[in-house]
Protein backbone atom coordinates (compact mmCIF):
# COMPACT_ATOMS: atom_id res chain seq x y z
CA UNK A 1 0.00 0.00 0.00
CA UNK A 2 1.03 3.48 -0.73
CA UNK A 3 2.00 5.49 1.61
CA UNK A 4 1.02 9.22 1.23
CA UNK A 5 3.09 12.08 3.36
CA UNK A 6 1.60 15.36 3.49
CA UNK A 7 3.15 18.62 4.41
CA UNK A 8 1.71 21.11 7.13
CA UNK A 9 2.60 24.19 6.36
CA UNK A 10 2.14 26.41 10.48
CA UNK A 11 2.31 30.14 9.49
CA UNK A 12 2.70 30.81 13.49
CA UNK A 13 5.21 27.94 14.59
CA UNK A 14 7.41 29.94 12.20
CA UNK A 15 6.24 33.31 13.42
CA UNK A 16 4.03 34.24 16.43
CA UNK A 17 0.67 35.77 16.49
CA UNK A 18 -0.65 36.17 19.71
CA UNK A 19 -4.41 36.77 21.40
CA UNK A 20 -4.42 38.24 24.82
CA UNK A 21 -7.15 38.89 27.41
CA UNK A 22 -8.29 41.37 29.63
CA UNK A 23 -5.41 39.93 31.49
CA UNK A 24 -1.61 39.53 31.50
CA UNK A 25 -1.08 36.42 33.05
CA UNK A 26 -3.87 34.76 30.73
CA UNK A 27 -2.26 35.36 27.34
CA UNK A 28 -3.38 33.08 24.93
CA UNK A 29 -1.79 32.46 21.55
CA UNK A 30 -3.43 31.39 18.20
CA UNK A 31 -2.05 28.81 15.93
CA UNK A 32 -3.02 29.07 12.42
CA UNK A 33 -1.73 27.16 9.58
CA UNK A 34 -2.44 25.31 6.18
CA UNK A 35 -2.39 21.75 5.54
CA UNK A 36 -1.53 20.09 2.27
CA UNK A 37 -0.67 16.82 0.35
CA UNK A 38 2.90 16.93 -0.14
CA UNK A 39 2.82 15.11 -3.65
CA UNK A 40 -0.32 16.83 -5.09
CA UNK A 41 -0.02 20.21 -2.84
CA UNK A 42 -3.82 20.11 -2.88
CA UNK A 43 -5.20 21.20 0.48
CA UNK A 44 -6.50 18.65 2.94
CA UNK A 45 -9.80 19.01 3.85
CA UNK A 46 -11.11 17.79 7.59
CA UNK A 47 -8.06 16.92 8.93
CA UNK A 48 -7.59 17.27 13.19
CA UNK A 49 -4.71 19.52 14.04
CA UNK A 50 -4.31 19.35 17.49
CA UNK A 51 -1.86 20.97 20.68
CA UNK A 52 -0.96 17.82 23.23
CA UNK A 53 0.58 19.22 26.95
CA UNK A 54 4.40 17.77 26.92
CA UNK A 55 3.54 16.33 30.76
CA UNK A 56 0.43 14.00 30.35
CA UNK A 57 0.20 13.61 26.67
CA UNK A 58 -3.21 15.21 27.27
CA UNK A 59 -5.14 17.55 24.32
CA UNK A 60 -5.21 21.23 25.34
CA UNK A 61 -7.16 22.56 22.18
CA UNK A 62 -7.52 21.39 18.44
CA UNK A 63 -9.08 22.39 15.31
CA UNK A 64 -10.14 20.93 11.82
CA UNK A 65 -9.28 22.04 8.13
CA UNK A 66 -11.43 23.98 6.11
CA UNK A 67 -11.99 23.29 2.43
CA UNK A 68 -9.31 25.41 2.16
CA UNK A 69 -7.30 23.42 4.42
CA UNK A 70 -7.07 26.31 7.05
CA UNK A 71 -7.30 26.00 10.64
CA UNK A 72 -6.77 28.14 13.74
CA UNK A 73 -7.20 27.36 17.66
CA UNK A 74 -5.65 28.85 20.73
CA UNK A 75 -3.81 27.93 23.69
CA UNK A 76 -2.08 28.78 26.73
CA UNK A 77 1.21 30.27 26.00
CA UNK A 78 3.20 27.30 26.86
CA UNK A 79 5.28 24.01 25.29
CA UNK A 80 3.45 21.41 23.19
CA UNK A 81 3.82 18.79 21.10
CA UNK A 82 1.44 19.90 17.54
CA UNK A 83 -0.19 16.72 15.56
CA UNK A 84 -2.02 16.50 12.62
CA UNK A 85 -3.91 13.54 11.98
CA UNK A 86 -5.87 12.75 8.45
CA UNK A 87 -7.56 9.18 7.77
CA UNK A 88 -5.36 6.85 5.12
CA UNK A 89 -2.36 9.39 5.95
CA UNK A 90 0.47 9.64 8.20
CA UNK A 91 0.30 11.14 11.16
CA UNK A 92 2.69 14.25 11.26
CA UNK A 93 3.64 14.87 14.90
CA UNK A 94 5.71 18.41 14.89
CA UNK A 95 8.30 18.16 17.97
CA UNK A 96 7.93 19.90 21.07
CA UNK A 97 7.34 23.64 20.10
CA UNK A 98 7.24 26.62 22.85
CA UNK A 99 4.47 28.56 21.81
CA UNK A 100 5.00 32.33 23.06
CA UNK A 101 3.51 35.89 22.95
CA UNK A 102 6.71 37.07 21.68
Amino acid sequence: MKRFHFAVVMFLLLSSVVSFAQKPDAAKVTVTGRVVDSESKQPLEYANIYAQNLKNKSVVSGAMTNDKGEFSFEVPAGNYYIKVEFLSFKTVEIPQKELTKD
